[in-house]
């Protein structure tokens, strides 16, 4: 089994004694005062674990049954259960294998020590040079169970949820997710550009550990599947997960998100930013959709284009086969004469020859949406912002952040924002 200093170097790297930047991390899973479902974030660094397990709280919240929708999401009896079912599936989830056990991360300290760490968390003034450096003091008060299956592992983690609403809430998951994936699995994922959990030097968490959060593989990329590039495999995300991702950063056309992210299992997304990550969600299953075959020539067709919107006509045999499509030198052949041009085959020509006459599901023109900020806006609180999107042709001149990322998904698209105030995503 891997150490904790093991784990912790691949978290922080040089940053494991960082007071200032791991300070920040010292959060629990708190809920806000005026929205009981929503979690609370203290400060900058810890937003994309929290959003990771908010958008799992609300899935457990909102869908708590497959097909079924619990209209009381809101105002449930207890949040505490289905908090627990988020956890305890997302450290399933992250195994190498359901053979493999799942291994919590537990902290065995003496309380008057962790009551420091909460004055700290909290604000109070206390003399931080008289404290080890939080990961210190963590890794030093650190054991690990070993637990057969997700159950038992509830079980467990509602036993001592206290410690996980405490000052070291968030380190124990991120610790625990960690180590059940194990480092040599996570070398792998990340394939050969290995990197730190936590990015130096604003300690946020990278794209690969909110992807290990999301889907239980640590990729380092937001594309599906995988891409060759000239004999290096490079990992994407392999299947659909049951909570999604959006970026402002591919509005800005730094990257390409897939439809394994941006088409879920629930309408639930966690919506990063440069340097933030909250959740968006809806109660509105229309807004995902099972695969159609002319979606799915889309997605495959994207992974050997690599979002250029074309392939080299080397690649249409096994474009063909992947989709179950006659991929024999004739056909292939006569697919050639129809579609190539200087050997190039665009999307939507392929499209349209080998689906003819078929659409893509069909998307609702009005939904609503809601949007979660962990952190809230000075001199408030934490709490839903509720908007009423529809299909419309906006300007893109001095829009929001938000819609900038919800036109990666969903486009043309407008919202009226409750009380017109628009959430931000920074």
């Amino acid at each position: 089994m891997d150490s904790i200093e093991a784990v912790g170097l691949k978290i922080w790297g040089d940053l494991v004694l960082n007071r200032e930047i791991t300070l920040r991390w010292l959060q629990g899973f708190e809920f806000s005062e005026s929205e009981p479902t929503a979690l609370l974030q203290r400060r900058g660094g810890p937003c994309g674990v929290i959003a990771a397990v908010q958008g799992m709280l609300l899935k457990h919240l909102i869908y708590p049954q497959e097909g079924e929708l619990n209209q009381h999401w809101r105002t449930p009896e207890d949040t505490l259960v289905p908090l627990v079912h988020a956890l305890a599936s997302m450290l399933g989830a992250s195994r190498a294998d359901d053979s493999s056990v799942i291994k919590l991360v537990v902290l065995n300290a003496n309380d008057e020590d962790v009551a420091k760490y909460h004055d700290v968390m909290v604000g109070k003034k206390v003399d931080g040079d008289s404290l080890d450096a939080p990961v210190l003091f963590f890794q030093n008060n650190a054991d690990v169970l070993e637990i057969e299956d997700v159950e038992t592992t509830e079980g467990i983690l509602l036993s001592m949820l206290m410690s996980f609403q405490g000052p070291f809430g968030v380190m124990l998951f991120l610790y625990s997710a960690v180590i059940t994936r194990g480092l040599l699995q996570i070398e792998s994922d990340q394939g050969f550009d290995p990197d730190t959990f936590v990015s130096y030097p604003f300690g946020h968490a990278n794209q690969s550990l909110v992807n290990l959060l999301l889907t239980g593989e640590a990729v380092l990329n937001v594309w599906d599947g995988d891409r060759d590039a000239g004999g290096l495999v490079i990992k994407g995300i392999q299947k659909r997960g049951r909570i999604g991702y959006l970026t402002l950063l591919e509005s800005l056309q730094y990257c390409h998100v897939g439809e394994f992210l941006k088409n879920p299992n629930y309408p639930i997304w966690i919506i990063g930013s440069e340097s933030h990550f909250t959740t968006l969600f809806s109660l509105d299953s229309r807004l995902v959709f099972q695969e159609s075959p002319i979606d799915a020539g889309r997605r495959i067709f994207e992974e050997y284009s690599c979002g250029s919107g074309f392939v080299e006509e080397k690649h249409l045999a096994k474009l063909l086969s992947r989709l179950e499509k006659d991929a024999s030198n004739d056909s292939v052949d006569a697919l050639k004469k129809k579609i190539c041009l200087d050997g190039i085959v665009l999307a939507s020509d392929f499209l349209n020859e080998v689906f003819p006459n078929q659409t893509g599901a069909d998307v609702p023109t009005n939904f609503v949406i809601y949007h979660c900020n962990g952190i809230a806006r000075p001199g408030e609180e934490v709490q839903y912002c509720r908007g009423i999107a529809k299909t419309a042709n906006p300007t893109d001149i001095g829009q929001p952040d938000i819609m900038r990322c919800l036109w990666t998904k969903w486009q043309p698209l407008d919202v009226q924002w409750d009380n017109n105030l628009t959430p931000t995503i920074t």
